[in-house]
């Protein structure tokens, strides 16, 4: 049976529910229109699939790579900053990741120059990660 939220108010067991009900009525002029569905107890229960569907997989993303975000950082000027990146570096193994780890680092700490336009002057590193061995 399905029925609308001005007679479910009258047909709540509860002084809060009726209470709830017609908050609904008077807020929202949408979930007035809505028709609510009787039920037993305090729940109910059901299947929102009869079958699950095929799945599918992405094709295996690269075996190594590195991901850069700028975490923040002062802006001096409207034309100067100094940016804070944080570096991650992901690959098959530890050793591989800690290897290109190795590599970001030293290319970044080759930025300081002429870069598209843009003069770099100095490159620091802050609270690098040093893996126990």
């Amino acid at each position: 049976m399905v029925i609308t939220l001005p007679e479910a108010a009258k047909l709540g067991t509860t002084d809060l529910q009726c209470g709830v009900i017609e908050d609904f009525v008077q807020e929202s002029s949408i979930l007035d229109r809505l028709p609510l569905l009787a039920i037993e107890g305090n729940s109910y229960a059901y299947n929102e699939e009869g079958a699950l569907s095929g799945v599918e997989f992405l094709p295996r993303g690269p075996s190594m790579f590195v991901r850069v975000c700028q975490l923040g950082g002062a802006q001096q000027t409207p034309v100067s900053g100094r940016p804070r990146l944080d570096v991650h570096c992901w690959a098959e193994s530890e050793s591989a990741a800690h290897d290109l780890a190795a590599l970001s680092r030293a290319l970044l700490g080759d930025i300081p120059g002429v870069r598209g336009g843009a003069t770099v002057y100095r490159v620091a590193e802050v609270g690098a990660h040093v893996a126990a061995r």
